[in-house]
């Protein structure tokens, strides 16, 4: 094969992968809009530094809740994020806290557990406050209709009377699922 012939294939072929990657782009484009059409978001963000959580010593106590009205049954992620923080004071710890999420009126499932309260974060670091992020998702697959989420906090160990959550966030997004 002589240089002029093997750059015309060279043409032809980047011709071809360039009319397939087009289809391919517009195929996952339709397919995108048509699931985008079809997923939907639900959200609670609390940036108010003046509005806290107290959470309760011996009790879950609910933080924020969303509701999402799915068209399909759907795989709706829902994910949280917050402050927490031991009080004025660490009285009463080190202290751990547990988040669960809970999907309508089903059991609340634990996502996730830290420590606050720390004696050293005030008198060796010598913070103000023990503050620490509390993070976590769960996937709950749903069948269609409307679907309440809620972030709970519960005090595991310890024995404070100060424990807190600061701006909370909350969403839910849901993801269709294939028939």
């Amino acid at each position: 094969m002589n240089f002029a012939s093997h750059s015309m294939t060279r043409t032809i072929l980047t011709g071809w992968s360039a009319a397939c990657v087009g289809v391919l782009f517009a195929s996952l484009a339709a397919q995108g809009a048509s699931a985008a059409s079809a997923s939907s978001i639900a959200f609670n963000n609390m940036p108010d530094s003046n509005r806290s959580f107290k959470i309760d010593q011996s009790e879950r106590t609910p933080i924020a809740s969303v509701e999402i009205d799915v068209s399909a049954p759907s795989n709706v992620l829902v994910q949280f994020s917050a402050e927490a923080e031991a009080g004025e004071t660490d009285d009463g710890c080190p202290c751990s806290i547990r988040a669960f999420l809970q999907a309508d009126d089903e059991k609340p499932l634990p996502v996730k557990r830290i420590n606050v309260g720390a004696p050293a974060v005030t008198e060796v670091s010598k913070y103000e406050h023990d503050r620490q992020e509390i993070t976590g998702s769960l996937v709950f697959p749903v069948p269609a209709g409307k679907h309440k989420f809620t972030f709970i906090a519960q005090q595991v160990t310890g024995k404070s009377k100060q424990l807190k959550i600061d701006y909370p966030n909350l969403q839910a997004i849901a993801f269709p699922q294939n028939p």
